[in-house]
């Protein structure tokens, strides 16, 4: 008995420090504190705006497929990268983004 009292003491007091360091809010805050964070190199980079590539300009660092049977496949390929150039984008300033970014080009939403 003597050890369950013990016991519940020390979490009344260790409840006590808990509740003396909890901050202002009157909500709980969930983050977890991770130290690998700063290790992030992302937090530090400041994006420098650059003229966006051209799908023209690019076309020549692509992988160059030869599939001579099917030409219409080909087409689609070079039109899946056609695309994906139109969907290039640059950050907008303040808005934390480091580098470019391809939208899904569906609508003006960015996911993750």
């Amino acid at each position: 008995m003597k050890l369950v009292i013990a016991a519940l003491l020390s979490i009344v007091s260790v409840c006590g420090v808990t509740a003396q360091k909890a901050p202002a809010s009157p909500y709980m805050d969930p983050y977890v504190r991770n130290s690998f964070v700063r290790e992030n190199t992302f937090l530090q980079k400041k994006y420098t705006p650059t003229p966006l590539p051209s799908f023209e300009e690019a076309k020549k660092h692509l992988p160059q497929p030869v599939w001579d049977k099917h030409p219409t496949y080909i087409d689609c390929y070079w039109k899946t990268w056609e695309i994906a150039f139109d969907n290039l984008r640059q950050p907008q300033e303040g808005s934390g983004f480091v580098a470019k970014y391809v939208t899904t080009g569906f609508n003006n939403h960015i996911f993750m």
